[in-house]
């Protein structure tokens, strides 16, 4: 790695959800101050997941800086960071938990970043999200303050996805939870009703059709032709959303995860990985308001 980029892993943020979070920065260091992203990941994600790091650092390379956290009720905790082992917490989450994880990341990095005088410009906030995530950002773009771009990556269409199904949400009412299969550890993952409720109450704030078109900043949405668990359509309704304010990239021969998997050994990415990260940087360097 160039030895200009520097790295703060695994820093313990509390947040008003009731749990803290871990939170990695990574930041070239010059004199010239670079512009930050925020990365938020999906469901059954975190931070460390598959080639996140890489992306990082190749972000940091660049001259972008680029924070990534686990969201504090995604099954992960602070002394294990990669494993969705806490259920309890898992089963907890809502959309309100991670929108003040979101916010006290923000805050975290303004003030450390002022404090330490790192060379970071925190005047304008990029954020990103990957699938879940990218929904969440694409929703709450409008509400936070001096938000520059917000980027999409395989993003959701709709942040009620899961239970469009007649007749879900009520036996996940009468049954207390519906259950989520982690392939990749082969977990049973529960979801509490009270998830329903929490986005229920703050509808208006999580519905991405309302807010995304309210947004003055520039969009990019990147999305996998071959991405089946959301089709490559999620992006192209997205687009419609805003479509004077939005890129739309199609990424060919592309899944869900940019055929990145988890763990990723590699210290190259794959090539539609490797397309969505130049297209991104791409993306936020062209619109940075100076």
């Amino acid at each position: 790695m160039n030895t200009q980029i520097k790295q703060l892993e695994n820093i313990k943020v509390n947040s008003p959800s009731g749990r803290p979070f871990l939170l990695d920065l990574y930041y070239e260091n010059t004199n010239d101050p670079s512009p930050l992203v925020v990365f938020c990941h999906g469901i059954k994600g975190f931070k460390d997941w598959g080639a996140w790091s890489l992306i990082a650092a190749q972000f940091a390379q660049s001259g972008i800086a680029f924070a990534k956290f686990n969201f504090s009720y995604n099954g992960c905790s602070v002394t294990q960071p990669e494993d969705l082992k806490d259920l309890d917490a898992f089963a907890q989450n809502n959309y309100s938990n991670e929108l003040k994880d979101l916010q006290a990341c923000i805050v975290w990095l303004k003030s450390h970043i002022d404090q330490v005088k790192l060379p970071i410009d925190t005047s304008q906030i990029h954020l990103i999200g990957h699938s879940r995530g990218g929904g969440l950002v694409l929703s709450v773009a409008n509400q936070l303050e001096n938000i520059g771009t917000v980027t999409g990556w395989a993003s959701v269409q709709r942040l009620d996805y899961a239970w469009l199904k007649p007749g879900f949400i009520s036996d996940w009412k009468e049954k207390g939870y519906y259950t989520i299969l982690n392939s990749r550890t082969g977990d049973t993952l529960k979801l509490d009703y009270q998830f329903y409720q929490d986005f229920k109450k703050h509808q208006e704030r999580f519905t991405i059709s309302n807010n995304l078109p309210q947004f003055k900043g520039r969009i990019l949405l990147c999305h996998g032709d071959r991405d089946v668990a959301v089709p490559f359509s999620s992006a192209e309704a997205l687009f419609e959303l805003h479509p004077t304010h939005t890129e739309l990239v199609k990424i060919l021969d592309c899944d869900h995860v940019f055929n990145m998997k988890h763990p990723w050994d590699s210290r190259d990415l794959p090539d539609a990985a490797q397309e969505l990260v130049n297209k991104t940087i791409n993306f936020i360097k062209s619109n940075i308001s100076h």
